[in-house]
């Protein structure tokens, strides 16, 4: 099948076997490619928006560019390829495997990523602004200066994920797995991490204003070294907090002007 066929088949294409075509550029929006077989295709630039691509195949292809706005992806195996500057906005991916993509810069805001595999995935600036990730594996991803604002990861598995610099603020991560994760510089002011575990997680020069920490596991004071904490940050029962306001060296000196001791209760 060529490009033209392709195109003038659009609302025809469900389960097709579009391999290694070069469909750059194509206005496939609306098009049905339910279980359609797209492998190892370049698609660079290519609109999908509103296509319906349930269970479709595109793993190993080039979706540089592509626009997945409002498409239904759900349970698409989208593995090992590359997204950069790609748009899913408000698509639905739930429980569809980007394991080991490159999503460089792709905005994923306000989609329905329940139960999405995202393991290992390049995320670094990626954008997920109010995305429903409940349940999702994100373990060891590289989400370095990603936007996660609002974003819900509830029951999420984040273990060895690394979120240096990123901006969290608001974001759910009640009873989350974050062990291991690297949350070095990263903004989780106002974030929920109730119930979360946080063993061996990094939160170095972490900004922990306003945040839910009660019931959380995993957490102990040498992890809170130097976190930025604030009075209305909510910590679990096995710490104590003593607050001070005038600084003395053996105190913590803090951006919010304020310096405290920490205390592993037994």
């Amino acid at each position: 099948m060529n490009r033209d066929q392709v195109v003038a088949l659009k609302g025809k294409l469900a389960g097709r076997d579009l391999t290694s075509l070069d469909l750059s550029g194509l206005d496939l929006s609306s098009a049905d490619l339910a279980e359609a077989d797209l492998t190892g295709s370049i698609l660079r630039g290519t609109s999908f928006q509103s296509a319906q691509l349930f269970r479709a195949r595109l793993r190993e292809s080039d979706l540089t560019s592509a626009n997945f706005k409002g498409a239904d992806l759900t349970e698409a195996n989208v593995s090992q390829s590359d997204l950069t500057d790609a748009t899913l906005e408000h698509a639905l991916l739930e429980a569809s495997d980007f394991r080991g993509c490159t999503l460089l810069r792709t905005c994923l805001d306000h989609s329905d990523q329940t139960g999405i595999f995202l393991s290992k995935a390049f995320l670094v600036d990626a954008s997920f602004i109010g995305a429903d990730m409940k349940a999702s594996d994100l373990s060891e991803a590289e989400l370095y200066g990603a936007n996660l604002e609002g974003a819900d990861l509830r029951y999420a598995k984040l273990s060895g994920a690394r979120l240096q610099q990123a901006h969290l603020l608001g974001t759910d991560f009640g009873n989350a797995d974050l062990t291991g994760a690297d949350f070095e510089q990263a903004m989780l002011k106002d974030a929920d991490l109730s119930g979360a575990n946080l063993t061996d997680a990094n939160l170095k020069n972490t900004d922990l204003s306003n945040t839910n920490l009660q019931d959380a596991v995993g957490l102990c004071c040498s992890q809170l070294e130097s976190a930025q904490l604030n009075r209305e940050t909510r910590l679990p029962k096995n710490l104590e907090i003593a607050w001070e306001e005038n600084t003395g060296e053996h105190l913590l000196e803090k951006s919010t002007g304020h310096s405290f001791t920490c205390k592993d209760r037994p």
